[in-house]
């Protein structure tokens, strides 16, 4: 655990059923928004959620482009053409209405069209040097925390590795969690989303950058994990659950916000870069034996885990048996969610591909590995995976 620690969160958060259609044109007209950029993808305007958004706007006769090209892990060539339209546009406030990918793609042009700057040179940590264009972003998934996250992380498809920046001024100027924008999410989609914010919370408990204000965001993020998310699974109509689960999200984001996080997300990446597995899936693929290569030396840490998702009662357990026992019932619950944890279930992973896969994880994710609790080599993230297969 660090001694010095810089925590960051957005400015206004709403929270509640309907807020966006109570509240959103009277939050623009106070930051005095004149022309709006709602940043999405395809399968948001199909589904009709963007079009929620556009009537509000419109009703109150706000001027705004719609840009709706981003992709599952977004690259930095979308980036790039999204600031292109926005200066075509001359916007001066960003909507990212979405997943993480349309959250980090709205939060990347906002900064980059503020300071007319070049997204190549602001990767890295506190690069930016003060803040972008107005962002108000609204979460359709409950995992990848980018409503209250200071991160941005994008693809880099010529090296096959994700880059990120890292600033205060990443964070939004306006959230929304609006149940209305998840009642409709896909199983598939509720499940590796919700794994995500598992991952986020236990990863930034663990991670040695925690501190006590990012334990509490991240243990309440787990409580309210292993109350909701089978139960949204099996149940999508459910309000309060699917209220549960983004608020979860959002504790996770300010959580790893403060802290870091660590290797499950380092040997997760090569599934999403090399062979195009969902963000969420990937962390599940890669969480349970990181979390058991982890345990040594962390077992207290593992069974208060174990004891906030309260997935399996662990209370006459020493430390060493509640912690083993705790990640076992993550495992199960990533199963229930619809994710397999073997890696032989996965069309094209394979173990000859084991040993580049570990160099991605370990060489090009130095922020990730630097911030586990535990120290990681090429070699050990190779076992890993042999054992996951």
């Amino acid at each position: 655990m660090s001694n010095i620690s810089l925590l960051r969160f957005p400015s206004v958060v709403r929270m509640g059923n309907q807020c966006i259609s109570t509240f959103l044109s009277g939050d623009l007209e106070m930051i005095h928004a004149r022309k709006i950029m709602l940043v999405t993808d395809p399968g948001i305007v199909k589904a009709g959620l963007a079009e929620i958004v556009q009537n509000v706007l419109e009703a109150k006769h706000i001027r705004y482009c719609l840009f709706s090209d981003v992709e599952q892990e977004p690259s930095i060539e979308t980036v790039k053409t999204c600031i292109a339209y926005a200066k075509e546009e001359k916007c001066d406030t960003f909507i990212g209405l979405g997943g993480g990918s349309a959250m980090d793609v709205c939060k990347a042009v906002a900064l980059c069209v503020a300071d007319n700057v070049d997204i190549d040179s602001l990767f890295g940590m506190e690069t930016i040097k003060r803040p972008g264009l107005h962002k108000v972003l609204i979460p359709t998934t409950s995992g990848s925390g980018s409503e209250s996250s200071p991160s941005i992380v994008l693809s880099d498809h010529h090296n096959n590795t994700k880059k990120a920046i890292w600033s205060r001024y990443v964070l939004a100027d306006i959230v929304y969690l609006d149940s209305d924008m998840t009642i409709g999410m896909p199983k598939s989609v509720t499940g590796g989303s919700g794994v995500d914010a598992l991952c986020h919370a236990i990863e930034a408990y663990m991670a040695t950058n925690s501190n006590f204000v990012t334990d509490n965001f991240a243990l309440t993020a787990l409580n309210q994990i292993g109350k909701h998310l089978r139960e949204v699974y099996q149940n999508g109509k459910n309000r309060e659950a699917r209220l549960g689960m983004m608020g979860a999200s959002f504790l996770a984001g300010m959580a790893f916000g403060g802290s870091g996080l660590g290797c499950v997300h380092a040997l997760a990446y090569p599934f999403t870069t090399l062979f195009g597995y969902p963000h969420g899936n990937a962390q599940g693929m890669s969480m349970p034996n990181v979390l058991r290569f982890n345990k040594l030396g962390h077992e207290e840490r593992f069974a208060q885990i174990a004891r906030s998702l309260n997935l399996i009662d662990v209370s006459a357990m020493d430390a060493k048996d509640a912690a083993e026992a705790g990640i076992d019932a993550i495992e199960q619950l990533i199963n229930d969610v619809g994710i397999s944890t073997k890696l032989r279930d996965y069309p094209g992973i394979t173990p000859d591909r084991f040993l580049e896969m570990g160099k991605i994880a370990i060489e090009s994710n130095g922020r990730l590995v630097n911030t586990n609790p535990r120290p990681m080599t090429v070699e050990q993230a190779v076992k890993i995976y042999q054992q996951s297969y």
